[in-house]
C-alpha cells in the first residue's frame, strides 16, 4: 500500500511531534479561514430547520426527531430523513439558543473534524504523513466547501462525511489487523452516517472497490453486518416516511438526465481547479447531448475510469479517482434528485480529488529540478484558495447579499426569487417582497411558495380577500402541502369565518399532524368561536409538541380549568 514512486524519506514515519504540529496546523487553518462566518445570520433553509424548528427547542420535540422527517418541526412535508442533523441542531439550541454564531462555530468544528478524519484515513491507507497533511490541508482550505461550512442547513454533508470516514477507517483497520474491535466501531459509526445523509448508502460499493484496488480478500460475513444495517435503515425510513427511498415526483427519464451528469462532471472539475463564480442555485435543468459541456465531462469520466483500472505501481491514482467517481454516484442525478449539480454535493467526493492532487504535488516535488517550482506552486495554490475561501464566506454572512449574488447566476430561479421575497418581507419592505414573489411566479407559474408568500404578505397587510386568493391558488397547485391550508385558515379567521378557518386548519393537521404551530392556530380559531373545550385541547397539543403558550394563553387555560 506504500507510495513506491515517492522517495523513502517521505515514507518514513514522522515523530509524534511532527504529527502533533500537523494536526494543530489543520485546526488553526480551519479556524482562521472560517472565522469570518461567525457573524453570519440565519438564511434560506436555516429559518425552517433551525430558527422556527419546534423540535429542537423542547424535550418532547427532541424525543420525536427519530420518528419524523426533517421538516416536521416546522410543519413542512419532506422526504428527507436525517435525524442526526436535527439532533445536532437540538444540541446547538441547548448551547446557543438562537445565536447564529454558535451554529456557525459548530459547523467549523465539524469541518475541522472531517479534515482530521481524512488525515487519519490517508495515514492508515498509504502510511504517508506528508500525503495525509497535504490532502487534508487542501480539503480544509478549498473554497468549494464554503457553501457546506458557511451554510448552517448544509450541516448534513459535514456530519455524514465525518461518520462515513470513521466507518471506512475502522473497516480498513479491521481488515489489516483482523481484530473485531475496529469492526465494532465501524458498525457503530455507519448507522450515524446513514441517519445523517442518504448518500452514505454508497459505502458497500466503496468498500468493494478498496478490496479490488488493494487486492484484499473480501469477508462475506463482515459485509453482511453492513447490509443488515442498510436493511434496518430502509425499514426505519419506510416506517417513518412511508417510502424507502427519496422520491421526486414527475422526474424525467434517465436518458434525459444523463447529459446533465456529464455537464456537472466538467463543471465540478473546473470548480476544483479554478473555484470562482461559486453560487447556490444550479437548479433541476435538462440538457441535450449536443451541449458543448457534455464532451469535456465525458472525457473526464473516461480518463478517470482508465486511471482507476490501469495497473499502477502505487495505488493512489486508482483509489483516489475511484473514490471521487463512486462518491459522486448518489448525487449524479442518475437516480432522480432535485438538481443536476450543487457545490455542497462535492464535499465527500472531493476527498479523492484532493488525495490525487496532493500526490501529484509531492511527486513533482520529488523530482530534483522541480522542487523549488513545486514549493512555489503549493504556496501559490494555498494562498489563492485561502483568499477565495475567505472572500466567498462574506457572501454567506448576509441573506440579501447571498440571494442577490445567486440571482446574478440564476436570474430565472423561482426559489431564489421567492427567498429574496421572503427576506424583504422579513425586513418589512413589502413592495420589493411582492416584486420578487411575482418574478418567482413568472419563472414558474406553479411555484407554490411564491403564492404562499404573497398570501402571507397580504394577510399581514390586512388584505384577507387577496390573501385568500393566493392561498387557494397554492392549494390547487399542491393540495398535499399543509402550508396553503394554514394560510387559508389565517385569512378566513381575519374574515370572521371561524368555522371555515377551523376546517382549513384541520386539513393542514391531517397532512402534518406533528406541526405544533397549526394546533396553536386552530386553538385560536376555536377560542374565537367560544369553543373553549376544543381550544384547550389544541393549546395543550401545541404545548406538547413544543409550541410554548403565550402569557394570554396561560391565563385563559388557568381560568377555564
Amino acid at each position: 500500500m506504500q507510495l513506491k514512486s515517492l522517495p523513502n524519506k517521505i515514507l518514513e514515519h514522522p515523530s509524534r511531534k511532527i504529527i502533533i504540529v500537523q494536526i494543530i496546523s489543520l485546526v488553526v487553518l480551519g479556524f482562521l479561514l472560517y472565522a469570518n462566518t461567525l457573524p453570519g445570520k440565519f438564511l434560506w433553509d436555516d429559518y425552517g430547520l433551525v430558527r422556527d424548528n419546534a423540535q429542537i427547542k423542547s424535550l418532547s420535540g427532541v424525543k420525536k426527531i427519530l420518528a419524523t422527517n426533517i421538516g416536521a418541526g416546522t410543519g413542512v412535508a419532506s422526504n428527507f430523513y436525517r435525524p442526526i442533523q436535527i439532533f445536532a441542531y437540538a444540541l446547538d439550541y441547548f448551547l446557543w439558543r438562537l445565536n447564529p454564531a454558535g451554529y456557525h462555530l459548530s459547523s467549523i468544528l465539524f469541518h475541522i473534524a472531517v479534515a482530521l478524519a481524512l488525515y487519519w484515513l490517508v495515514s492508515v491507507v498509504f502510511k504517508d504523513y506528508r500525503l495525509s497533511f497535504l490532502a487534508s490541508a487542501l480539503f480544509i482550505i478549498h473554497p468549494l466547501h464554503t457553501e457546506t461550512v458557511a451554510y448552517i442547513s448544509a450541516r448534513a454533508d459535514i456530519i455524514a462525511a465525518f461518520f462515513f470516514l470513521l466507518t471506512f477507517i475502522f473497516y480498513i483497520k479491521h481488515l489489516l489487523s483482523g481484530s473485531n474491535k475496529p469492526l465494532i466501531c465501524a458498525l457503530l459509526f455507519y448507522p450515524l452516517a446513514l441517519l445523517a445523509k442518504e448518500s452514505s448508502l454508497i459505502f458497500p460499493l466503496l468498500a468493494l472497490f478498496y478490496h479490488y484496488v488493494f487486492r484484499v480478500k473480501i469477508r462475506p460475513r463482515v459485509f453482511l453486518f453492513f447490509l443488515f444495517e442498510i436493511a434496518a435503515y430502509f425499514l426505519l425510513r419506510l416506517a417513518v416516511l412511508k417510502s424507502p427511498l427519496l422520491t421526486l415526483p414527475g422526474s424525467e427519464p434517465f436518458y434525459y438526465r444523463l447529459p446533465g451528469f456529464f455537464l456537472a462532471l466538467g463543471e465540478y472539475a473546473r470548480l476544483i481547479i479554478l473555484p470562482f463564480n461559486l453560487h447556490m442555485e444550479y437548479g433541476l435543468k435538462l440538457f441535450k447531448f449536443s451541449h458543448p459541456g457534455v464532451i469535456p465531462g465525458a472525457f473526464i469520466l473516461c480518463a478517470a475510469l482508465f486511471c482507476m483500472f490501469k495497473k499502477w505501481k502505487n495505488k493512489v491514482w486508482p483509489f483516489a479517482l475511484g473514490w471521487f467517481l463512486i462518491m459522486l454516484l448518489p448525487v449524479a442525478n442518475l437516480y432522480p434528485i432535485n438538481a443536476y449539480m450543487a457545490e455542497h454535493w462535492m464535499y465527500l467526493p472531493s476527498v479523492g480529488v484532493f488525495i490525487a492532487g496532493a500526490y501529484a504535488l509531492l511527486s513533482l516535488h520529488s523530482l530534483k529540478y522541480c522542487r523549488i517550482f513545486a514549493k512555489v506552486l503549493i504556496i501559490s495554490l494555498f494562498s489563492y484558495y485561502a483568499f477565495l475561501t475567505t472572500q466567498q464566506n462574506n457572501y454567506w454572512r448576509s441573506p440579501l447579499l447571498l440571494l442577490e449574488r445567486t440571482l446574478e447566476y440564476a436570474p430565472d430561479s423561482p426559489r431564489a426569487n421567492n427567498e429574496l421575497g421572503n427576506e424583504y418581507a422579513r425586513l418589512g419592505d413589502n413592495s420589493r417582497a411582492e416584486a420578487f414573489y411575482r418574478k418567482a411566479i413568472i419563472a414558474d407559474p406553479r411555484y407554490k411558495g411564491a403564492y404562499v408568500g404573497l398570501g402571507n404578505l397580504y394577510c399581514r397587510a390586512d388584505k384577507p380577500v387577496e390573501a385568500l386568493a393566493m392561498y387557494q391558488k397554492a392549494a390547487e397547485i399542491l393540495p398535499d402541502s399543509p402550508e396553503p391550508y394554514v394560510g387559508l385558515g389565517n385569512a378566513l379567521l381575519k374574515l370572521k369565518r371561524g368555522e371555515e378557518a377551523v376546517s382549513a386548519y384541520e386539513k393542514a393537521i391531517a397532512l402534518q399532524p406533528d406541526a405544533a404551530y397549526i394546533y396553536h392556530n386552530i386553538a385560536v380559531a376555536c377560542f374565537s368561536l367560544k369553543k373553549y373545550g376544543p381550544a384547550v385541547r389544541y393549546f395543550d397539543k401545541a404545548d406538547e409538541l413544543g409550541y410554548p403558550p403565550s402569557p394570554q394563553t396561560e391565563e385563559f387555560l388557568k381560568a377555564y380549568r
